[in-house]
Formats: structure tokens, sequence, C-alpha cells
């Protein structure tokens, strides 16, 4: 595959998975108490010099780690199918203010037991979307099981992980 052709498909599938990102309910507002939840949004946010500790029964949290001089936001998106990955629907949706070298977001209270994958993009720009040039991703980027591609979006199947109704952690890093 030549350089042009591969472009071409990094900005076709890079479009594709962070154009997706809708803002988050609060964006704009101060954030809810920790724990308190708005009826469109499952939103819990920590900052940590480390990852966090082990999220409470019932809850998946994503804890990835960020270059540590930038600000902004983690978009997190949790999807529990295959045909919808990196779109535009998703099962559930949580962010965290960047403040630190780590930051979480948490899913709390998932019922379903499956097959769960998540995305996550560092809103740099607070604009609640991937900055590309020419096709190329400008913001970080994260999947769960620190999934990773040669066409730099990870498939289902790289990011995909099992949840069976107790605390799940997975870890990831920007990549930027």
């Amino acid at each position: 595959m030549n350089i042009s052709t591969a472009l071409e498909v990094l900005a076709v599938t890079a479009s594709v998975a962070f154009t997706a990102f809708p803002l988050p309910a609060h964006h704009g507002r101060p954030l809810a108490p920790t724990g308190q939840v708005g009826p469109t949004e499952q939103t819990v946010t920590t900052n940590e010099s480390e990852p966090a500790p082990q999220a409470a029964d019932g809850s998946i949290k994503f804890t990835v780690q960020v270059e540590s001089k930038k600000k902004g936001v983690v978009l997190c998106a949790l999807y529990d199918e295959e045909d919808k990955w990196l779109g535009e629907q998703v099962y559930r949706r949580a962010s965290a203010t960047v403040d630190g070298g780590w930051v979480t977001c948490v899913f709390p209270a998932v019922s379903k037991n499956g097959k769960y994958a998540i995305a996550a993009l560092h809103d740099e720009d607070g604009d609640g979307q991937m900055d590309k040039i020419m096709g190329i991703p400008q913001e970080g980027y994260s999947m769960s099981r620190d999934a990773q591609n040669k066409s730099l979006v990870p498939k289902w199947k790289n990011a995909v992980f099992a949840y069976a109704g107790e605390a799940t952690e997975q870890v990831g890093h920007m990549k930027y």
C-alpha cells in the first residue's frame, strides 16, 4: 500500500471513529457531584497521578494515561455491540477532566453482562471532535485492552473484553 492510499484509508477510518463523539450533556457546565448521574449520561470522573483503585461492584472503569502537560477532557464511549463499534450509537458515555498523568472514566451500575469495548478521545480543545489534518489525528485516542492496529483504528476484536457484572477495570495509554 502506498502512502497516498494509506492516508486515504486513515482519513476515512479516523473520521468514522472520532467524529461520532457527541459532547456529554454536561459540556460547558460544571459536572454534577461525583456519584450523581443525569438522565442521559453515566458520568463520574477522577483524576490521579497513578491508576485509580479497583472499581466498585457493577461498574466498568477505563483508566488511561495522558501526557501530563496536556489539558482538556477525555470523552469515553462504552460499546456493547460489534456493529456499533466506533459509531454514534453507544451503550454509555463518560468523561473526565484532564489534570494529571492518569484519568479515569467510570461507567457505574452496568447491569448487563456481555462483551464490551471502550473508545476514548482526549479532546484538548473542547469541541467534542477528533481534530485531524489530512485525516491524521491531532488529538490523543485510546481503546480498551490498549488495542492498536496498523490502520490506527483498532477493530472490535482487539478492544473487546468480557464483563460478568463484577468490578472491571481496563487500562490504556493515549496515542498522540
